[in-house]
């Protein structure tokens, strides 16, 4: 590393440049709660969360998912819990970017792993399977509505668009709950954001 920065520092190019970033084989979005849950409801609303974020970076990229993958576990450092730690992969019934498409699919595996009686500490949901929206292979026999695919892009465009424009959640989806709050992380501890949130800005008083 040593003799390859001293190269690089004296105009010998060492590492090729990439011209295009290799694509992403999978998508992740998990949380470590706030405090502990234990109601299903909650634990649903962080993975429509999720889904959201995954849904939206799966359109920056121009991909579509063929698999879902949830997991849910408990604080495995709390001696005094009972543990459980579970995660399911469903495969979709054709790859997707639509957003109510991977709710729906992420809290039907939710829902069978969930067990009541444990306090969950972290949930999280991944996209696997990721494939170009310019490589897709339909089913030969299976129904294919391409208008219905024009009106979930057109959909998701608007949303996305007003989303980057104003702030993330600005448009959200009605699975992901009224109150984050329930769920959310504990930022207490967290930096102040001085270059990107004007209620955040450094404040200097002379």
């Amino acid at each position: 590393m040593g003799e390859r920065t001293q190269l690089e520092l004296n105009g010998v190019s060492c590492i090729p440049l990439q011209p295009l970033p290799k694509r992403k084989k999978m998508i992740a979005s998990t949380r470590s709660f706030g405090h502990y849950q234990e109601s299903l409801d909650n634990i649903a609303n962080a993975v429509a969360y999720f889904c959201n974020e995954i849904g939206e970076k799966l359109r920056q990229d121009h991909s579509k998912a063929v698999f879902m993958q949830v997991f849910i576990l408990t604080n495995l450092y709390n001696k005094s819990h009972r543990q459980y730690h579970k995660s399911i992969t469903i495969k979709m019934f054709e790859p997707t970017s639509y957003t109510p498409d991977l709710i729906y699919y992420a809290v039907e595996g939710l829902k069978r792993i969930y067990r009541s009686g444990y306090k969950y500490k972290k949930a999280g949901v991944l996209a696997l399977g990721i494939i170009p929206e310019s490589e897709l292979q339909y089913d030969l026999i299976g129904i294919y509505d391409p208008y219905r695919e024009q009106r979930q892009a057109a959909a998701m465009r608007v949303v996305d668009r007003i989303n980057r424009s104003m702030n993330r959640g600005t448009v959200k989806f009605a699975a992901e709950g009224v109150d984050r709050t329930k769920w959310w992380m504990n930022q207490t501890m967290k930096s102040r954001r001085f270059t990107t949130k004007w209620e955040e800005l450094l404040e200097i008083k002379v």
